[in-house]
């Protein structure tokens, strides 16, 4: 029974650092990418490069923030940073420290349904309400 919790904790933890990765890199390379394409338009601008390669490669900065804004690759990196930490406080719990299984089970279902409730879903865009 144990090894069954500790199994399923632990891809369940797996699963939330992969995500917090992920997410994590997103924000990243959206970043990078801004960065980049501003400086590439200043380059294009300075090269007198044909304008509509200049208006394009400008424009990218714009749509790379509304993209990140929306998507909240950040918060959501960090929230699932924030849930692998307390899933795996949970799972050393039982491991180690002779948690009882069903202490720790429950833990992690509080731990469950109060991170449910501070996703951060999608942006808030237009006055839609966000189903995150």
């Amino acid at each position: 029974m144990s090894t069954d919790f500790i199994a399923e904790t632990g891809r369940e933890l797996a699963r939330h650092r992969r995500h917090a990765r992920l997410n994590h890199h997103c924000a990243f390379w959206v970043l990078a990418l801004s960065i980049s394409a501003s400086f590439a338009a200043a380059v294009l601008v300075a090269l007198e490069v044909n304008r509509y390669a200049v208006v394009a490669v400008s424009a990218l900065p714009g749509a790379m923030l509304v993209l990140n804004s929306t998507l909240r690759f950040d918060q959501k990196a960090q929230w699932h940073a924030r849930k692998a930490y307390l899933i795996d406080a949970i799972l050393r719990a039982v491991r180690f420290e002779e948690l009882p299984v069903a202490e720790g089970s429950r833990q992690l279902s509080e731990v469950q349904q109060q991170a449910e409730s501070t996703y951060p879903g999608f942006a808030n865009l237009g006055g839609a309400r966000s189903t995150g």
